[in-house]
């Protein structure tokens, strides 16, 4: 049996248990999220001891050579020493600079960057609110001074809490990231279709790339489709139209499920499927939103011929509490 060294304090591993399930086992608070090594808010560092690779996977190598492991993933097998991570490791300090409501509950949030040159649309970041609050969320413009965030408000979610109880514009957060591979890149400026499908917030991220390719000139179709239970959840609705009015290689697919009078009645996975028509074996394909509603497209996609080297997706895991 292994032990853990968190604190000052030993707790023994029971069994197969991660780091994080040790911890929380014995009512340590430890911050954490989606517990499935995609968010990457359980990032701990190793101060003695060693840990398997598999619980570095998907880290940058500058975190790697410090040190820095997943504790959802990481099940000792001998002793270690742990800490919380070191802020001039792992995050970049910055500001709120715009807080703004899209619809009854999707809140845009500005933070502010120096380099914008690191970060891609449709890649995400963590935003830390503070060492026991932290978000993954999409990066949903071209970054310029700022990245911008579409956040889905959640009843009583601590996120969610903090941002519209206890945020302002000035607040000062930190931004650790980016990451995530789920961005146009075409260094030889091919001529390619691109299709892009997410539902809700999802089309965060998609509206980021969408801009970042017509702003590259691409010669190809780009079809969005934005998918929703009710209008109101198609929160960048008119944006997206005007986009459509002003680049005649850009048609934008709204849909819902429930009745409309004003957008059509479809399923997003019946228009995906049709957005396919004769370009199936070229199109690049990006989708993003909840993680069963992504990877359901992403399966129906590659069954009807999308070579699966051309799908890039975005899948948005529910934390393990409120966000």
């Amino acid at each position: 049996m292994s032990n853990i060294i968190y604190n000052k304090k030993s707790y023994s591993v029971d069994g197969t248990d991660s780091v994080l399930d040790t911890l929380q086992k014995q009512g340590v608070d430890f911050p954490f999220s989606c517990k499935i090594g995609t968010c990457q808010s359980c990032l701990a560092k190793l101060v003695d001891g060693c840990v398997p690779p598999e619980s570095q996977k998907g880290l940058k190598p500058t975190l790697v050579v410090k040190k820095y492991f997943l504790t959802c993933q990481c099940k000792p097998t001998e002793d270690i020493s742990i800490e919380l991570p070191k802020q001039n490791d792992t995050d970049i300090y910055s500001k709120i600079v715009d807080l703004s409501m899209l619809n009854h509950n999707v809140l845009r949030v500005r933070v502010s960057i120096d380099k914008a040159s690191d970060f891609k649309p449709g890649q995400y970041i963590n935003l830390v609110a503070s060492r026991h609050l932290v978000r993954s969320y999409s990066i949903a413009n071209i970054p310029k001074d700022y990245i911008e965030l579409h956040i889905k408000l959640m009843p009583n979610g601590l996120m969610s809490n903090w941002l519209t109880h206890q945020a302002e514009v000035g607040s000062s957060v930190s931004i650790r990231g980016p990451m995530g591979d789920c961005f146009y890149y075409n260094p030889e400026n091919q001529s390619f279709p691109i299709v892009l499908a997410g539902t809700g917030t999802g089309v965060a991220p998609l509206i980021g790339i969408v801009n970042h390719v017509l702003k590259s000139k691409h010669d190809g179709k780009i079809i969005l489709i934005h998918g929703g239970v009710h209008d109101a959840d198609l929160y960048f609705h008119n944006e997206l139209i005007m986009l459509q009015n002003k680049h005649t290689n850009f048609k934008y697919i709204p849909c819902v499920l429930n009745d409309s009078k004003l957008i059509q009645k479809a399923s997003i996975e019946n228009l995906l499927i049709q957005s396919f028509e004769g370009i199936v074996e070229k199109v690049r394909l990006f989708i993003c939103g909840p993680e069963e509603t992504t990877n359901k497209l992403k399966i129906k996609a590659f069954l009807a011929g999308v070579p699966s080297s051309f799908i890039y997706t975005d899948a948005f895991v529910t934390a393990c509490f409120n966000s």
